[in-house]
């Protein structure tokens, strides 16, 4: 039950809400916050299908250092990438046994990214949340969408559709699972 509002005290009834503070009128960014080689990132929360403990791993021969192989999610096969060293840092070993995959949809294909651990979703108002200063965002890193502030916790939102160029994807094309129209991990198949 929810609160009701009955002669200025608040009792609880069905189907009544709180009023929302004005500070909540304000449009909320949510992602899933996790670290990566000591650092803290985020992923817009639309773009996350699931996140799973790790999975055995197949390796790829001949795959790039970052693509660290191929996984079966329930009959279908996903690649997986190591988003440290994709972002040119080292897992963190204290952080081994957290380790998870997070599954997320990207230009339209489904790839599982290797995080150090996950930490919580975030629900950011828009307000605290601004663009990466120019001196950071290179061409080398244009997947870095955005920077999160959480208090004095500062969080980069990566655009995981930009963490693999086109050419990359396309190179992944072969190793992923093209999702049916239903069905797939966590109904990602679902239109």
């Amino acid at each position: 039950m929810t609160p009701q509002v009955a002669g200025g005290a608040w009792r609880r009834g069905p189907g009544v809400r709180r009023p929302a503070p004005a500070e909540s009128r304000e449009e909320v960014f949510s992602c899933v916050a996790f670290r990566v080689g000591g650092e803290e990132y985020a992923i817009d929360i639309l773009k996350v299908l699931e996140i799973t403990r790790p999975l055995k791993v197949t390796s790829v021969r001949r795959a790039p250092r970052w693509i660290e192989g191929i996984v079966n999610l329930r009959e279908h096969v996903l690649p997986v990438v190591d988003l440290s060293r994709r972002l040119g840092a080292e897992p963190d070993p204290a952080l081994a046994g957290e380790r998870r995959i997070v599954i997320a949809r990207t230009r339209g294909q489904i790839v599982g990214f290797i995080v150090d651990g996950v930490r919580e979703v975030l629900r950011v108002p828009s307000s605290r949340i601004d663009p990466v200063p120019r001196a950071i965002k290179g061409r080398d890193a244009s997947f870095l969408a955005r920077v999160a502030r959480q208090g004095e916790r500062l969080v980069i939102v990566l655009d995981v559709d930009l963490l693999l160029s086109a050419e990359e994807e396309a190179d992944l094309k072969g190793a992923s699972w093209n999702p049916p129209r239903t069905g797939g991990p966590s109904g990602a198949g679902a239109a």
